[in-house]
């Protein structure tokens, strides 16, 4: 911090009127870094009142983020004996805002003002995921991710800071599995999504949809979830959900995300995945419905381009 001004003034005071006495005048203002001895003592000065001094907030704060002030008040130094005093420090943090510090003394108070001055905590983005925990008397907290630090980073930079150009964050389909437009795909698969910079969750949902049944009428459960809810884990790079619950066979399926899902660590948020954007085609696999049985004949695993012909048979579950 960069220690601006000092100051010592009087302050308004309740006194008891005396007559002939004259109340005490509580309006004196010092610049305490700029004091003149002279000014207050005269021309002819004697040597105590030379030798008088008051402390600085510059010589024990100043280049430090926080630091306790002593103020030890002088009699000879006093810029309205008789009233109540206060000591105003202004001061400049690294972040270029400037703010005060204040305490106050009584009127005969002769034993030092403590007065703490301090620089805010400036939050910067961690090069890892954040991870806060810990616990009330109601219960318990949690704070993850780096939404959070990067909106208090926002709070506290520099005027003058700005932040470096930046290409937008994007999602590297080669990279992604199962990747966009893929057939053959196992009922229950892990969804990899990769991007071209480390990725964090932001707020948006990413879910998996059924687009289409290429094994028509074999699925006749209009009750069926037709939707899943991923709850993606982030790891460096990439964006991950284990499905759990078995797609269908021969079933289209797309990945959406919505718009800020996920971040990256600066707090700038991915534009999304929007629906029929990436879809991929899940395989045979058992082929094994409630109530029927399904025969591929003669057909290549589905995909855009190809067709598959399948006969349905109605088998009788005793």
């Amino acid at each position: 911090m960069t220690v601006n001004s000092q100051t010592y003034r009087g302050l308004p005071t309740v006194t008891t009127l005396v007559e002939g006495v004259l109340p005490p005048d509580c309006t004196a203002s010092w610049d305490v870094m700029n004091l003149s001895l002279s000014d207050i003592f005269g021309e002819n000065i004697s040597e105590e009142e030379a030798n008088a001094s008051l402390p600085l907030a510059r010589d024990r704060c100043e280049g430090a983020l926080s630091c306790e002030f002593l103020f030890q008040p002088d009699v000879l130094l006093d810029p309205a004996p008789g009233c109540n005093k206060e000591v105003i420090v202004n001061y400049t943090c690294p972040n270029h805002m400037s703010q005060p510090s204040r305490t106050r003394l009584t009127p005969n108070q002769t034993t030092p003002a403590s007065m703490i001055i301090q620089c805010p905590v400036v939050f910067l983005p961690s090069p890892d995921p954040v991870a806060l925990r810990g616990s009330l008397q109601t219960g318990t907290f949690s704070l993850t991710g780096v939404s959070t630090m990067w909106r208090l980073r926002q709070l506290t930079a520099c005027p003058d800071q700005h932040e470096p150009s930046r290409t937008a964050l994007q999602l590297l389909r080669n990279m992604s599995k199962p990747s966009a437009g893929a057939v053959t795909v196992g009922l229950l698969p892990k969804i990899i999504l990769s991007f071209n910079r480390n990725v964090f969750l932001g707020r948006g949902k990413a879910l998996v949809r059924e687009v289409k049944t290429l094994a028509v009428g074999a699925y006749d459960d209009p009750d069926r979830p037709r939707e899943f809810l991923m709850s993606l884990m982030t790891s460096n790079n990439t964006a991950s959900y284990q499905i759990t619950t078995e797609l269908l066979p021969l079933t289209i399926y797309e990945v959406i995300l919505e718009p800020g899902a996920v971040e990256d660590i600066d707090g700038f948020a991915f534009a999304g995945i929007s629906s029929d954007s990436y879809t991929f085609t899940t395989g045979l696999g058992p082929l094994q419905p409630a109530g029927w049985r399904i025969v591929a004949e003669a057909g290549n695993p589905p995909g855009p381009h190809t067709s598959l012909s399948l006969g349905l048979l109605k088998s009788h579950v005793n």
